[in-house]
């Protein structure tokens, strides 16, 4: 369930435009101290103010909006737990592999994966980076007690990727490895979660030429060096098998931009 604000007979959501505003002036800020290299006292003020802005945007959203699931066979609702972080366009390519220069390399999805198998564990928040063709990261974080959640966050980088900006997309999250038995399927999320099972993360990547990398480590074995250093040396797919069917919205969103553009 999702608030939004109106003006009167119109279908415009005002907080969605203020929300893009202010992240396309801090944006603009990023990206002039970028090319000049300079700071400056009015802009350094200016810049904390829109950060204070962008805090109280998070605010909204963890406000004014709440994630169901309906038990068909209950008929009843449930409404789930959740977090939820959206730091905005803040982060910039350059300044990422800056920070990551003795690794000797720009491979951003690499730089995504490290970031967080630095942890060594699988107790980590599932965690998107939209990264757009001006090499700014929006970096989303979120988490909850449905798969409700996560599809809407999906579903909120499906829009961000219709507006054609949007160059590649980075995924991590975890997934429960579960032995098959009759009536696993009625079972709900919450259910699966209490069960005996092996725990995945899996990062992926999809960009807007369609190309596709994914990782999948097991979670028992990420605080052996050897055995994550082998997986990123050798076993990056070129397809998505894993988080597909979860990220398919995005997949599609990227299908029809690439239509779109052949029209032109």
């Amino acid at each position: 369930m999702v608030y939004r604000f109106f003006e009167e007979s119109s279908d415009f959501n005002l907080l969605s435009k203020i929300n893009e505003g202010i992240q396309s002036m801090y944006s603009f800020l990023q990206k002039i101290y970028y090319e000049i290299g300079e700071t400056n006292n009015n802009c350094e003020i200016l810049i904390k103010e829109i950060d204070k802005k962008i805090k109280v945007i998070n605010l909204f959203d963890f406000l004014h909006v709440d994630d169901y699931v309906y038990y068909m066979k209950e008929d009843k609702f449930e409404r789930g737990d959740r977090l939820s972080c959206n730091i905005g366009r803040c982060i910039s390519i350059s300044n990422l592999s800056d920070k990551f220069r003795k690794l000797h390399t720009n491979d951003l999805f690499l730089i995504f994966s490290l970031m967080i198998l630095v942890v060594k564990s699988t107790n980590i928040i599932p965690t998107i980076w939209i990264v757009y063709n001006n090499e700014n990261i929006s970096n989303i974080m979120f988490d909850g007690s449905l798969k409700t959640t996560v599809l809407r966050n999906i579903d909120i980088v499906k829009e961000e990727i219709k507006k054609g900006d949007v160059k590649e997309i980075h995924f991590v999250s975890v997934y429960l490895l579960l032995d098959y038995f009759d009536g696993i399927e009625d079972l709900t999320t919450k259910d699966r979660q209490n069960l005996n099972s092996k725990q995945l993360i899996n990062f992926i990547k999809i960009d807007r030429n369609l190309c596709e990398n994914e990782y999948t480590f097991d979670g028992d074995k990420l605080k052996f060096d050897n055995y994550v250093t082998q997986v990123l040396k050798n076993e990056r797919k070129t397809r998505i098998q894993i988080g597909r069917e979860i990220i398919l919205p995005i997949i599609n969103a990227f299908k029809e931009n690439k239509k779109e553009s052949r029209k032109i």
